[in-house]
């Protein structure tokens, strides 16, 4: 499964971020109730790979009954692997949109394109929502030289840190300050993009249906069948 969240109105910032992450992690909760253990990939970019952000994590999770195992991010020239084949999936599908004469204005509209895919987007679920960064409070614990590293497995009050994926024995940093305060407002919910699709592209067949006269001199097409028995 996958998920899309566009955002109402945002800074691209850790508090961002980890609304969404937030609002993810309560929606796989609702589709895997017997969810207990989790282990996250995620881009190595500042407002993903911060200490605040890092600790954050652990913090929702625990609010929602799982327990996050360890946390990896991308070595810098890497790339995003499967988020950037999801992603490029949705930017066909909104190209797509607009080319079909329709308008991207807001975050509803992307996730009106997104579920007007045409089944290109069977599996996926998309939301909207609201973040207000002013009154979200995040971890107050600095990591000297975070950007350098990338795979963080936690424990209960501590974390281990490795620059390379399980190479020596980590660093160990004890937790502090871990009180982490997001305010999300969702505007539209996680919605199922598979039945939506399959019913607009028969809408989609029906309406876009053309019938061609039978008379092989004759080139006419017709809009529907009646028309073209009046021609015959």
């Amino acid at each position: 499964m996958t998920y899309f969240t566009a955002i109402d109105r945002c800074l691209q910032n850790m508090s961002s971020v980890l609304c969404v992450f937030e609002h993810v992690i309560d929606q796989v909760k609702q589709d895997i109730p017997g969810l207990t253990t989790l282990s996250i990939r995620g881009d190595n970019a500042g407002c993903y790979s911060g200490t605040a952000a890092i600790i954050a994590r652990q913090v929702i999770c625990a609010s929602a009954d799982i327990y996050l195992k360890r946390a990896d991010f991308s070595e810098p020239q890497r790339g995003n692997d499967q988020a950037d084949r999801d992603i490029a999936v949705a930017k066909s599908c909104l190209k797509a949109y607009t080319n079909r004469g329709g308008n991207l204005i807001n975050a509803k509209s992307i996730k009106e394109a997104l579920v007007e895919s045409f089944g290109n987007l069977s599996g996926c679920k998309t939301s909207v929502i609201a973040v207000d960064e002013s009154k979200c409070y995040l971890p107050n614990m600095k990591i000297e030289g975070i950007t350098k590293y990338h795979s963080v497995a936690f424990n209960d009050k501590s974390i281990t840190l490795w620059q390379y994926f399980d190479i020596g024995s980590g660093k160990s940093k004890n937790l502090t300050d871990c009180k982490c305060i997001l305010h999300t407002t969702v505007i539209l919910p996680f919605s199922d993009n598979q039945k939506t699709n399959k019913e607009i592209l028969m809408k989609s067949t029906l309406s876009s249906a053309i019938f061609f006269c039978s008379v092989d001199s004759c080139a006419a097409t017709f809009d529907n069948e009646e028309e073209l028995m009046n021609h015959e």
